[in-house]
């Protein structure tokens, strides 16, 4: 019977290690993260609208010299 108390020992052990662990936060949003995540998208928008007609430019050079290229 002593190994069972010791074995109910260590289970109420692991329990109390348990309960100071801090609660799970649950499933919310959060605003200032997504106000962050809006401010960036807009400044890559402001940045790279401007460099698309450029990459479209080397984009369809590319296409066109890879087809002037002989096989």
């Amino acid at each position: 019977m002593a190994t069972a108390d010791s074995e109910e020992e260590q289970v109420s052990t692991a329990r109390q290690a348990l309960r100071t662990v801090t609660e799970l936060p649950r499933g919310r949003p959060n605003r200032d993260m997504s106000a962050v995540g809006l401010v960036m998208l807009a400044l890559l928008v402001v940045v790279l609208l401007p460099v698309l007609p450029v990459i479209a430019l080397v984009w369809l050079l590319a296409k066109g010299l890879e087809s002037l290229r002989p096989q």
